[in-house]
């Protein structure tokens, strides 16, 4: 049986969304080269000085292109060459936050000024819990993640496991590992260029290990979407039912009556069903941003690999895990997608 596709209802959902309810904007400070920026819409234009970069937007760069975002309050991040970073809305207790990820290439954090909660900053296959610090987090082709520390500290959580990092140390995730023990690093000992190359080597040397650990993560973001989901769920339902009520309270007792019950009831469910939907939206999204990024990169490699050896037993039994990840993907994440997620 196919799964309910609930595109329409997400779209009505998403106009009910406030400017109110969403995090403010981030611009770029600096451009160099000739990166893009993937809307939320799915349109794809060039990114140019000055633009915002809004929730739901994701600043794409390719060779030789820098881009560096400065946040509202003041922080900034800089997206290094051939990367792909993501802002994302999301409620955490009734306020609106913005989560950041990087799925591919190298991305830093200077985050000189924290108020309120802390940001929440996901590679493909971590978490990271920041307390004011400069960072970078490379993402590489496996789903593999390396966070690098300058100054300041982190709490890296993987596989419900956490390490916390220190100034001038770093620590590796393996796709779908808990966090690796933390090493110490001289400052601009490490580019991502060369930490890449060795996770293409592990991949190419056992794509089934990578494929699985990739797959045991998309489940755990499944876990996080199907907790959103039971979340909003019941308040979607609620709003139809007030809206059902008022629309009767008007034919029985009249506009005034109707206008009070709507201000009593159906405005309060106005305000917090969309907001609960931004938590859907955040951990289906992340899982498109694995399916594509990761799942994508790890499937073009191999192919190209197994070109001339298309029964080779690597490339089977790869493509036997592949094929899960995206039956779960298709079952669980595309119902709650619209076409320009895709």
């Amino acid at each position: 049986m196919r799964p309910r596709y609930h595109g329409v209802a997400i779209i009505a959902v998403l106009l009910l969304i406030a400017p109110s309810l969403l995090a403010r904007d981030a611009e770029a400070v600096y451009v160099e080269g000739f990166p893009e920026l993937r809307s939320a819409a799915g349109r794809l234009n060039d990114l140019f000085f000055g633009d915002p970069v809004r929730g739901g937007d994701s600043v794409i760069t390719g060779s030789g292109d820098v881009v560096e975002l400065q946040l509202a309050n003041g922080n900034s991040i800089t997206v290094s060459s051939n990367s792909v970073f993501s802002l994302q809305d999301y409620d955490d207790g009734g306020e609106t936050q913005t989560g950041f990820s990087n799925s591919r290439g190298a991305v830093t954090y200077r985050f000189n000024v924290l108020t309120g909660r802390q940001p929440r900053i996901q590679s493909a296959n971590a978490v990271a819990g920041v307390r004011g610090t400069v960072f970078t987090v490379f993402a590489g082709d496996d789903g593999s993640s390396l966070f690098l520390v300058e100054s300041g500290r982190i709490a890296v959580t993987a596989q419900g496991e956490e390490v916390e990092v220190s100034e001038d140390f770093a620590v590796e995730v393996r796709t779908g590992e808990a966090p690796g023990e933390p090493f110490e690093v001289l400052r601009g000992a490490m580019d991502f260029s060369g930490w890449n190359g060795g996770r293409q080597e592990a991949l190419l040397a056992n794509p089934v290990t990578a494929a699985e650990g990739a797959y045991r993560r998309m489940q755990e973001l499944v876990r996080e979407l199907n907790t959103a989901v039971a979340e909003y769920e019941p308040l979607r339902e609620e709003l139809a039912e007030a809206r059902a009520e008022a629309t009767r309270i008007f034919e029985a007792d009249g506009q005034e009556a109707a206008n009070e019950f709507r201000e009593e009831v159906v405005r309060p469910l106005e305000r917090a069903t969309p907001r609960r939907f931004l938590n859907v939206r955040y951990w289906a999204l992340s899982t498109v941003s694995l399916r594509r990024h990761v799942f994508g990169r790890m499937y073009s490699l191999l192919k190209s690999t197994y070109v001339m050896e298309p029964n080779h037993p690597d490339w089977i039994a790869y493509q036997s895990v592949h094929s899960q990840a995206l039956a779960l993907f298709e079952e669980s994440v595309v119902p709650w997608l619209v076409p320009a997620d895709l």
